[in-house]
């Protein structure tokens, strides 16, 4: 939330379709703000302490997602943090696709890939207790 929306760009240039036009975004980004600092944690986690994150993380991103660096980048702090804890922090950009890609049925493979990975890193956990 640091950035203007302007400024935000997806890995992968991909179609904008779904997107808000920038008016709004920056519309909805003051009002969601207000008079906060964008860099607190709870508004953008790439400001937070990650050194007493749970065991392990799992982030997906999306490759046509302004998102999409910025929350890489938090994903490679919390590894680097994670890793001398014994904690791991697992990222998959998902291909082809943009923010929320697992609510669309033309991403159903994604979509059935990514809660596959979720399934099998639940069940490895508790199995593991």
């Amino acid at each position: 939330m640091v950035k203007d929306p302007g400024q935000r760009r997806a890995p992968v240039e991909g179609p904008r379709t779904g997107r808000a036009p920038l008016f709004w975004t920056r519309l909805f980004r003051k009002g969601y703000l207000a008079d906060k600092d964008p860099r607190d944690p709870r508004i953008s986690p790439l400001y937070a302490d990650t050194s007493k994150h749970s065991v392990d993380t799992l982030i997906f991103t999306a490759e046509y997602d302004v998102s999409a660096s910025e929350t890489e980048e938090y994903a490679k702090n919390a590894g680097e943090t994670g890793q001398a804890a014994g904690r791991r922090v697992i990222l998959r950009r998902m291909r082809g696709c943009g923010h929320g890609f697992d609510k669309s049925e033309k991403n159903a493979g994604l979509r059935a890939e990514a809660y596959s990975i979720v399934v099998d890193l639940l069940t490895r956990n508790l199995d593991d207790k």
